[in-house]
């Protein structure tokens, strides 16, 4: 697609080295045609086939025909999640097949993944947990701050250990749990 008042540029090279006449016929029919124009906030990147070569007043776009179909994929970056798009469309769907019936201006949005875990699944399931030691842990309902449930060590005897641990690529912040210690009297 092309829009009234764009210059073309054919570059035509012979076949080891030969040389010979090029003619070249062309031929427009107008159309409508519409500009997409699709960023990507901090945290991910536009991973779909769809090329934005052409730069305008707005920034980068690409050109369709009415009714012209693309399909737009983003990745987030490492701790990263993918927030929706917005702007000419709003929907959460990625990958997205989009139908290109009018001018589009398409924001990708990311937003920093925050790991939160509070145990109510009843399990040790919603987030990658790893039990290790001498005594695994479970997700028990006898006692729990806030809620209905709470982690809690396996039975232990002196010098046995038991870790529950999450390991994650996770961005600078501060993480904060509840904790209850439970040990003999005048021996831990």
């Amino acid at each position: 697609a092309l829009e009234e008042g764009m210059v073309v540029y054919i570059a035509v090279d012979g076949f080891g080295g030969e040389r010979g006449a090029v003619r070249l016929k062309t031929e427009f029919q107008p159309s409508p045609i519409h500009r997409l124009s699709v960023v990507t906030s901090d945290g991910g990147k536009l991973v779909s086939p769809a090329t934005q070569p052409l730069k305008g007043n707005n920034g980068s776009f690409t050109l369709f025909v009415h009714n012209g179909v693309v399909q737009l994929k983003v990745k987030p970056q490492g701790g990263y999640v993918f927030d929706g798009w917005e702007g000419s469309i709003n929907s959460m769907d990625n990958p997205i097949d989009l139908y290109v019936t009018k001018d589009m201006s398409i924001n990708a949005n990311f937003s920093p993944l925050v790991v939160t875990e509070n145990f109510e699944s009843g399990a040790l399931d919603r987030n990658q947990w790893k039990t290790s030691g001498d005594s695994d842990w479970i997700v028990q309902s006898k006692l729990a701050y806030g809620g209905k449930f709470a982690a809690r060590a396996g039975k232990i005897d002196d010098g046995e250990i038991s870790s529950l641990t999450l390991e994650g690529d996770f961005s600078g912040g501060e993480g904060t749990f509840d904790v209850r210690a439970s040990s003999e009297k005048s021996w831990d």
